[in-house]
Formats: structure tokens, sequence, C-alpha cells
């Protein structure tokens, strides 16, 4: 038995080191570790790339709601880039604030023109040497095969465009001719550069959506590493469709697994052997997923009015918190706070905001988001500017109802009073319904689909959600004939174990 020293009474012993230090953790966190004083004299730059039509809501949002006092602080910076396929369809992107100092922020749209089926047929031509100054391990150019049949090099009609027509797009515009992704990208890394206090990326995307997905994995390789030299924090965050959504699209299933294998440790150290540096874990300060809630379907997402009110609460230092938080929680029990968490499994973080007001949804949190049962968090922080105590206790009761009993819920005044927010920490793939669901819809296309709802390797000439054809139990099936492999287990990629 011990004593609680705040409330003075005996408390059960905490018997293992590993309990002691987990408890301590918690404990940490309940007094606000993490947390980042109001009174602190500098902000917290936060940095922008949005890509794909379905990021551009998201920005619209961010632009009309941003305060013309957002940067007025001596060392605030703020850098956007927004980038789409041409010929899209979109209305555009508004101005920033007129009163905001030009001198201080980088603020650029790209556009990634869909190429000719003769032109594309020169970039594949020589994209294997153009690969191989990036990729000491790739295999010799005489091995390169292009991703995309002559048939499929015609531009679809529409917005129906397959990741891995989207990837040579963009690999086109990055490797080939005046390279203007290339440039933008030098652009944009050059104006976070001149931010001279702390500064945080964030890659925003739909992982439903093909071009939002295919151009992120490797936009944020390049970025990341090859631009920031992987000094700058750089946090992705993904969109989700709506969890009860049976048919969730092929695409969900590949993006997941090509986002573990970068985001989780375990993989990544596994697939850099054999695909180079280059696909080290690109996101450096974590990965989150802001799900779809479809509350009534308002004519505004509420998701993307939440998420700009997070992103420019506080100069950044909303987001900030967050990052803390996670990297406390996610760390191993004996490694100091400030040194890089590394992902395992439970690489993803889910980040849910609300409406206050829609809170009475909290009881069916597993069934709202779409996690499956079993998972627990560690630690659950709410976020909202006012609380009183009826709310504070049935929130607390919501979540553990949904999550478990013995959870940690702590309440923090911050934000607004119209919207609350909290991340459920530390999640695998499995764990959500969404993933299951694409799955099957992945099982039930064709050859020709699975291959066509691929990106991330289609240049290293493998499928990664497929079974070797070179060495049994592993994933990487070769694009044409060929022997190369991953050493990645493919029950890691099923989500089988």
């Amino acid at each position: 038995m011990g004593i609680d020293l705040l409330r003075g009474r005996p408390v059960p012993a905490i018997g293992s080191t590993d309990a002691k230090l987990r408890q301590r953790k918690l404990d940490a966190l309940t007094r606000g570790i993490h947390r980042i004083n109001d009174d602190e004299a500098r902000p917290y730059s936060i940095h922008l790339v949005c890509i794909g039509a379905a990021a551009n809501p998201f920005l619209r949002q961010f632009i009309s709601q941003m305060p013309e006092t957002l940067l007025d602080h001596q060392q605030s910076r703020l850098s956007i880039l927004s980038v789409n396929m041409a010929g899209g369809g979109d209305p555009g992107i508004p101005p920033l604030p007129a009163a905001l100092d030009s001198d201080k922020y980088c603020y650029e749209t790209l556009a990634i023109e869909r190429g000719k089926p003769d032109a594309l047929g020169d970039f594949f031509i020589q994209h294997a040497a153009q690969l191989q100054l990036e990729y000491p391990l790739l295999p010799c150019p005489d091995m390169f095969s292009p991703w995309l049949t002559q048939a499929e090099r015609h531009a679809p009609d529409g917005d129906n465009l397959s990741r891995a027509y989207v990837k040579a797009m963009y690999s086109r515009a990055y490797y080939h001719g005046e390279r203007p992704a290339w440039h933008a990208l030098k652009r944009f890394a050059h104006s976070v550069g001149r931010t001279e206090t702390e500064s945080v990326v964030c890659i925003l995307f739909s992982l439903a959506d093909a071009v939002g997905s295919a151009i992120a994995l490797d936009l944020s390789r390049h970025l990341s590493t090859v631009r920031f030299g992987r000094r700058v924090l750089v946090t992705g965050i993904g969109l989700a469709p709506v969890p009860d959504n049976d048919s969730a699209p092929a695409n969900v299933y590949t993006t997941l697994n090509e986002l573990e294998c970068l985001c989780n440790d375990e993989l990544n150290q596994r697939l850099t052997p054999s695909c180079g540096e280059l696909f080290n874990n690109p996101f450096t300060a974590g990965f989150l997923m802001v799900p779809d809630l479809d509350m009534a379907r308002p004519a505004e997402d509420p998701r993307f009015k939440a998420l700009s009110t997070l992103l420019q609460d506080r100069a950044g230092a909303g987001l900030w918190e967050i990052l803390r938080q996670l990297n406390w929680l996610a760390a191993p029990l004996t490694q100091h706070s400030a040194a890089r968490t590394p992902w395992g499994d439970r690489w993803l973080h889910v980040l849910v905001m609300l409406a206050a007001k829609e809170s009475s949804a909290l009881p069916a949190l597993t069934d709202l988001l779409g996690i499956i049962d079993g998972y627990e968090p560690a630690f659950v922080e709410l976020v909202c500017a006012r609380f009183n105590k009826k709310e504070t206790e049935r929130l607390t009761r919501a979540i553990r109802q949904s999550f478990g009993q013995d959870i940690m819920v702590n309440h923090y005044a911050a934000g607004t009073a119209q919207e609350m927010r909290f991340i459920l920490p530390s999640l695998a793939k499995s764990d959500l319904r969404l993933f299951a669901q694409a799955k099957a819809r992945y099982d039930a296309s064709s050859q020709n689909e699975k291959r066509l709802s691929h990106a991330l390797l289609l240049e290293q000439g493998l499928l990664l959600c497929e079974p070797s054809d070179a060495r049994p139990g592993v994933a990487g099936r070769n694009i044409t004939v060929g022997k190369r492999w991953l050493n990645l287990p493919f029950p890691a990629i099923r989500g089988e174990i």
C-alpha cells in the first residue's frame, strides 16, 4: 500500500518497475508536462502543404478564418504550398489577408500537368537514370520497367485518376524537363528555413483521394529527407472517409499499408536496405488521422473549421502540445522526452474534433470513429475552453464506457468554447474498421485494378500489397518478370500480425 498525497488515502502499491515508470509518465501528463504557457514570448510556427482537391476546402477555411494578427510576432512566419493536378475544376484558393506582412509568408500553388503519352514515354526512358542519382541501391537501369502500359498513359477523362497514373505525373514534374515540382519544394523549404523559431510542417491530404495520397507519399519523402535533411519536424495529417461507408475504396488499403511501411520503424528498417535511405520515415513528428464524423452533413465540413482553429491556436502552440503529448506517451518507458520517439506498429494517432454541443455522441465513440473493440488508450486529454463540472463528469464517463474504465482522463481548458478535441494515441491500422473494409474492396478488385491502386514502390518495380513472386512469405510482387523482393512479412501487410 502507498499514500495518495493529494487526497490522504491509501492506494494500492505499484509492483513492477515498468508499472511505476508508466504511472510516472501519466502523472507527468496530468501535471501538464506537455503544455505551453500562454506567456511564452515566442510563437510556434505552422507551415502547410495541402495536396489534392479534397484538401482545398480545408485551405480555404484556414485562410478565411485566419486572424490578421497571425504573423504579428517578430519571429512569426507562414509557408503554404497547395498541390493538385491541373484541370481539376477546383474554384481556386483565395488570397491571404492583405494586412499580413508579405515578407513573412510564402504562398504558392502547384498544378501538375497531365502529360501526353509520348511525353510519358520519354520520361520513362530516362527515369531509371534519374533515380540512380538518388537511389544507390536501385537495380541496373536495364531492369527498370514502366508501371503504366501504353494505353494507361492517356489521361483519363475527368477526375477518375488512378494512384499509379498520378505517381507518374508527379514523378515527371519532379525529375523531368523544367522540374516544376522540384523547384516548388525548393522555394517552400527555403521559406521554412527562414523561420527564426520552432516550426513544424503539416502535410495534409485525403486517405481516399487518389491524387492526394499518391503525391503526398513521394512529396513528403522529397521534402523531409532531401530538402530539410530531416532537420525540420514534419507531421502528416490524413483526412479519413466516413467509417460507416461499407464501400471504402481500395485506395485506402494501399495507402495505409504504404504509410505504415514509412511510419512503423520496425517495417521501415526492413524496407530501407532494399530501397534506399530516401525511404526513411518522412513524418518525423508522427502521423495524425482526422476521421469524418458525418455530423448531419452541414454545408461546411466541421473538421476543417476545428482543424484550422487548432493550427492557429496561440500561434501554433495547440498543435505543439499534441505532438509533445504523443512523443511522451509513445516513447519507451526509459526514454527521455526530448528524444525522438520510434513509432512501432501502433504508429497511427486519431485526432477527434467535435462541436461542444455534439458531445452527446461520445457514449458511442467506438462506432462513431470506426474503431474496433479492444483498443484502449493509455491517456486521454479533453481540450475545451470551458468545462462545467457536470459536463466534465459526463465526458469522462463516456470515454471510459467506450474504451475502458481504467483510462486516465484529463481535462484542459484551451482552444474555444465551441469546439472540443482529444487525441486517441497509438493505434494500429488493424484497429480501424476502415482498413478491413478497404481490404475487402481491394481483394475483390482485378489484378489490373490492384496494380493501379499502388503508388509508393512503383519505381522500384514492386507492388507492396501483393505477395512476392520471388520468395514465399514476404511482400512485394514484381510488376514484370523479376527477382526483387522486400524483407517485409506479408501477414504484416495484411494486418494479420
